[in-house]
């Protein structure tokens, strides 16, 4: 992660993961989640902090999550359904449940077909946030798999010469085992930076590159400094300039 991202050693509390495991698991069982789908979220939640993937983690996001469940936004008891099948692929439906734990279970699904067709695809719908792409793409890999989950991750990124948002974040990660050496594990956002990424420089007070957001106007704020108000984000590449498109 870039330095600028992380909290400063004299702001930064250090917590045993298995503590900080243990306490997302009651927090998100408080806010009505079934005690084994809170196990799965603190999993997804606590391998991003490990993983240096502060803007992920806990600290970050945890919090948003809470305010989700209390405005109604997240449902703590999903009945995820299957609407459509075929025998390497499926649409399901999240009925409003956690990312983190519906990520999960299309992951699962996906393998379990793939051991008998070769193939997996899980395409689902009505769910809420995704959390660490790689924590889905990475399940695959126990089972010698190569493992690709991705997102649309909300429309907020504004198209090159555009001045309104008109396309998601669309946030993908690739997972493939190894023979020897540690698995090969990609995950980034396809827009200019990771949201969540802007996110914590704002709660941090730190500002941002040029290229990587726009103001409210569309224009892309191309000097280094803090984040406003009310921004959006740029594609890949950030500007034409340099080299988006």
């Amino acid at each position: 992660m870039l330095e600028r991202f992380h909290v400063p050693s004299d702001e930064a509390v250090y917590v045993n993961k298995d503590d900080m495991h243990a306490t997302v698991v009651d927090i998100f069982s408080k806010m009505g989640m079934p005690h084994d789908e809170a196990e799965v979220a603190s999993d997804v939640l606590v391998y991003a902090d490990i993983r240096g993937i502060e803007t992920h983690g806990v600290s970050n996001m945890l919090r948003n999550y809470v305010k989700s469940f209390g405005e109604g936004g997240i449902n703590p008891t999903p009945n995820p359904k299957i609407v459509r099948e075929m025998p390497a692929a499926a649409t399901l439906d999240c009925d409003g449940g956690h990312g983190l734990v519906v990520g999960p279970m299309a992951m699962e699904m996906a393998i379990e077909r793939a051991k008998v067709y070769g193939i997996g695809t899980i395409t689902a719908n009505n769910g809420r946030h995704f959390g660490a792409a790689a924590y889905h793409a990475a399940m695959a890999i126990d089972h010698d798999m190569i493992g690709l989950a991705m997102t649309s991750g909300g429309m907020n990124v504004v198209p090159v010469d555009g001045s309104k948002p008109m396309f998601g974040l669309n946030p993908i990660a690739i997972a493939i085992p190894t023979r020897h050496e540690a698995p090969f594990i990609f995950d980034a956002s396809m827009s200019s930076v990771a949201g969540n990424k802007i996110v914590l420089a704002k709660r941090l007070g730190v500002p941002v590159a040029p290229g990587w957001i726009t103001g409210e106007d569309g224009v892309p704020i191309v000097e280094e400094r803090e984040v406003p108000d009310k921004y959006f984000m740029l594609p890949s590449g950030g500007t034409r300039e340099n080299g988006s498109h």
